[in-house]
Order: C-alpha cells, then sequence, then structure tokens
C-alpha cells in the first residue's frame, strides 16, 4: 500500500516504476489540487486564450483530510518550508500528501525525495525515477496495452490516526443525537458537557458551528456558544479546528438563519460571549477593526467587535462596557496599545 504527491503525477503513472505488490491511494488533498487546472493559449491574433477544466481523479478513491491527517499536517509544517517559488521546497498539498502517508503508515512516492529532508516524523520515502517491476515492461510490450497500478483502501495507523473515540462514549452518543435533529434536553446537555473531555469534541464543534447556512435550528449552536467558558479548556489547546471554529462563530454576528427573532438575537449574543472566550489575544484581534473604529466610533459593528477585543484579553465585563461607551463618544481612540494598558490596570 503506498501513495504519491504531485510531482509523481506530473512525471506520469507508470506501472513500472512501481513494485510488484505496491497498491496505490491518494489523499484528497491531491485530488483536489488535480481535478481544476487552468490553461493558456496564445492565439494567431496574439491575444492568449484562458481556460479552466475539470479533470477528476478516477484512478481510486481518495481517503479524507481528517483530524488525523490533520494533525499530522500541523506537526510537519513547522520543519518543512513552504515556498512554491522554490524548486527544493513543497507546497501545502506535498504536506497534505506526505502528512497523509504518515498517518497512513504508508510510503510515499516522489520525485523529490530531497524535498522532505527536514521531516522527523516517520515518513518513509520511495524515489520514483527508476524501472522497479521490469515484467510490467515484458507485459506491456506484449499486449501492446497500458498495465493499470492496483488500487489500495487504507487503514490509518491506530497510534497516530485514529481519534474516534470508544462505540458508545459520550462523543459518539452526541454526534448521533445531532445527525437525528434531537432536541437540546437535559440527556444532551450531559453529553455535551461529558464529550467536552474527549479528543475530538472540537472537530465536533467546529461541525455543528458550520451548519448555520443550512441548518435553520439555532438551538444546537446556542446550546455550545452558551456553554463558551465550560468548554474553553477542550479548545484552548486545539490549534487544528480554532480559525475554523472562530470563522463559523464569526458570521453567526450577521447570519439570518434562525426560528425566530429571538433565537436570532440570543444566537448573536451567546455567539459574541463565545468569539471573547475563545478568541486568542492578539492573534485573532483584526488591525482593519481597530484602525476603522477611530474613523466611525458609531458604526454598532465595529464597536462589536471591540467589544470581543476586549474580553479575548481578558477584561472584566465592567471595564468592557465603560471603554466601550467612551470610544462610542470619541473620549478615547482604541488600538492594541490601548488595550495593552488597559491589562495592565487590571
Amino acid at each position: 500500500m503506498v501513495t504519491i504527491d504531485k510531482s509523481e503525477v506530473f512525471a506520469g503513472l507508470d506501472r513500472a516504476k512501481f513494485d510488484r505488490n505496491d497498491a496505490l491511494f491518494i489523499s484528497s488533498a491531491l485530488q483536489t489540487d488535480l481535478s481544476v487546472f487552468h490553461s493558456e493559449q496564445v492565439l494567431p491574433s496574439g491575444r492568449t486564450r484562458r481556460a479552466s477544466n475539470y479533470r477528476p481523479w478516477q484512478k481510486s478513491i481518495p481517503v479524507a483530510v481528517d483530524a488525523a491527517v490533520l494533525r499530522v499536517f500541523t506537526q510537519i509544517t513547522e520543519t518543512v518550508r513552504l515556498d512554491s517559488a522554490d524548486t527544493e521546497s513543497v507546497d501545502r498539498t506535498d504536506l497534505l500528501c506526505a502528512a497523509t502517508a504518515i498517518a497512513y503508515g504508508a510510503p510515499l512516492y516522489t520525485t523529490r525525495p530531497e524535498a522532505y529532508a527536514g521531516l522527523k516524523n516517520g515518513l518513509r520515502l520511495l524515489e520514483y525515477r527508476s524501472v522497479r517491476n521490469k515484467s510490467v515492461l515484458r507485459e506491456r510490450e506484449r499486449a501492446g496495452t497500458v498495465v493499470s497500478i492496483p488500487i489500495a483502501t487504507p487503514r490509518r495507523r491506530p497510534d497516530s490516526a485514529d481519534v474516534s473515540s470508544p462505540p458508545g462514549a459520550p462523543l459518539d452518543e452526541l454526534k448521533a443525537a445531532f445527525e437525528r435533529g434531537d432536541p437540546i434536553d437535559e440527556r444532551v446537555e450531559a453529553l455535551l458537557l461529558e464529550a467536552a473531555k474527549a479528543e475530538g469534541f472540537a472537530e465536533f464543534v467546529s461541525t455543528v458551528l458550520s451548519g448555520f447556512l443550512q441548518d435553520w435550528d439555532p438551538s444546537w449552536r446556542i446550546a455550545i456558544l452558551e456553554r463558551a467558558e465550560e468548554f474553553l479548556p477542550a479548545l484552548a489547546g486545539d490549534d487544528v479546528w480554532h480559525d475554523g471554529i472562530m470563522d463559523y462563530t464569526s458570521q453567526l454576528l450577521t447570519s439570518t438563519p434562525g426560528n425566530t427573532e429571538i433565537s436570532l438575537a440570543r444566537q448573536t449574543e451567546v455567539a459574541m460571549t463565545a468569539l471573547a472566550t475563545w478568541g486568542r489575544w492578539p492573534a485573532d484581534a483584526s488591525d482593519d477593526v481597530l484602525e476603522s473604529l477611530p474613523h466611525e466610533p458609531d458604526d454598532e459593528s465595529l464597536l462589536t467587535w471591540y467589544w470581543i477585543y476586549l474580553g479575548m484579553a481578558g477584561l472584566s465585563r465592567a471595564t468592557i462596557d465603560e471603554e466601550v461607551e467612551s470610544v462610542r463618544a470619541g473620549d478615547v481612540l482604541p488600538s492594541r496599545e490601548r488595550i495593552e494598558r488597559l491589562r495592565g490596570r487590571g
């Protein structure tokens, strides 16, 4: 069971360059990269015609970039340069292919093994250059056809890739309840608190919050967001899902789905509090908001975000409310430096 990176695809899939018992699978990241490509053609008139083309991968079923693969990807990006302009570096797709290989315990075929020299996470590389299986050449010559490459259905390494909870565990029960559309009752509330202790809870939170445009019932989102403080220990150390959770929650400040105006108002309220609780100061604060607010001190959207940033910085509710009103009145100028001074006073 083997996998490949992008360089091997560009070199051409040649069965003769794989070992006799190799069976192939690929990452869905590679499938995405290969499915849509752009081309340019210079016409006799001198004009350039540009086109986008769709070419689906049909040689095997790609495996998902799931939480296990993303966890490995996060680790290896710390040791390998991502620079598409450098021929000796690897891009995001190649690193996701490498992370997939590590998570599934499979060798990675590549034409550029030197590009992965900095990885120390157990990646096994196979250089894709010379013929490994001469019998394929003889079969090809005899039959006059291309010899296809067997495909694999891989299973992840349990030590690095199995992030699901044990059967019957609270997180699995919670996922099932969510998929059934169960109402938020005492049983679900208890499952939420128990599931927060399990690995994989951050991914579940991301899944629930990401459905805001399709699911008009905000009850599950509200149930999670109004427990932001309780769930902080489970989410604070998660770097894989943090940005997605923050992005989905941010969009709840202005999104329209909801079954009543009351539920929308409650969703917005708890989304603000969750952003202030889960946000990381100063990394998650936008300079655009802080630069625009002095010029538009009565803009409610900007004031909302300033309120959130003050919460991220750990200021008390009384200090936050007082500061927002001072900004609204034009008495003070908001900035990162001012927020740091307010933190020092606290």
